[in-house]
């Protein structure tokens, strides 16, 4: 009787397991499914990649003669209701590794943007979507949502802005030798930004990006160095040099940012 029972049980039990597997499957697959909602466009051809260690690469190939500076990706992760896209602009970048230079595809390249790295693949569930939003190419051109593109735009534009006004601050300091005093201007920048706007608000948001990297950046370079010891005047001569180089980088790129 006992036996009988025990058997039972253990039926009960085989069931229940299969069905969790059964059900694991169908979420496993479900989780599979990455949807696609990018625009169409005969000069861009994007696809997903899994790469061979569980990772994930979005693949952007450029079928036209211009070469695409900046591109926006909507990655959406499960659970997450605040979805922010992902912004790939070498025009913006102060600086570009050899990593992200291979984000950016040239006249008839490929470029390809990690997703999900392998190393994160086995912690990281799978998006539920990744989108192509819109494309700006070196001519100026673009392709895709015109309110992406317009946003891709002012974010540049935002960043112009910031440089151009770090870059006088440092020049004062430097003239007036008062690095003291650009340190607590900057901080001043930076609380004065307040709370980071909310996502959907697009052109204040990607205004205060701008801004709080460059003003924060450059408190943290100044502060970093001076506990290392390096001179004040150094700093912001390196400083000069590099942001110098990024806004003239910004000034001549297209669509023209001349406006601002």
């Amino acid at each position: 009787m006992l036996l009988t029972e025990r058997k039972r049980q253990m039926g009960k039990v085989t069931v229940v397991v299969l069905a969790l597997l059964l059900l694991g499957a169908e979420t496993q697959g479900a989780r599979q499914k990455i949807e696609d909602k990018s625009f169409q466009d005969p000069r861009i051809h994007e696809s997903l990649v899994a790469t061979p260690g569980g990772g994930l690469t979005f693949s952007l190939q450029n079928s036209s003669s211009r070469s695409v500076t900046a591109y926006i990706l909507l990655v959406k992760m499960p659970g997450l209701v605040a979805q922010t896209p992902r912004f790939v602009d070498s025009i913006y970048a102060l600086h570009m590794s050899s990593v992200q230079e291979g984000w950016m595809a040239g006249p008839n390249q490929t470029g390809n943007y990690v997703v999900i790295p392998d190393v994160a693949a086995v912690r990281v569930p799978a998006p539920t979507e990744v989108s192509l939003l819109a494309v700006l190419f070196d001519d100026g051109s673009s392709a895709g949502d015109p309110m992406w593109v317009s946003i891709m735009v002012e974010r540049r534009k935002a960043r112009l802005q910031v440089l151009r006004d770090t870059v006088k601050m440092l020049q004062a300091a430097q003239a007036n030798n008062q690095p003291d005093r650009l340190l607590a201007d900057l901080q001043a920048k930076v609380a004065g930004l307040g709370r980071r706007p909310l996502f959907q608000k697009q052109p204040d948001w990607v205004r205060w990006d701008a801004q709080y990297e460059i003003y924060q950046g450059t408190v943290g370079t100044l502060e970093t160095n001076r506990v290392s010891g390096v001179q004040a005047a150094v700093v912001i001569q390196a400083l000069l040099r590099e942001y110098s180089k990024s806004i003239s980088t910004l000034e001549n790129s297209k669509p023209s940012l001349s406006s601002n």
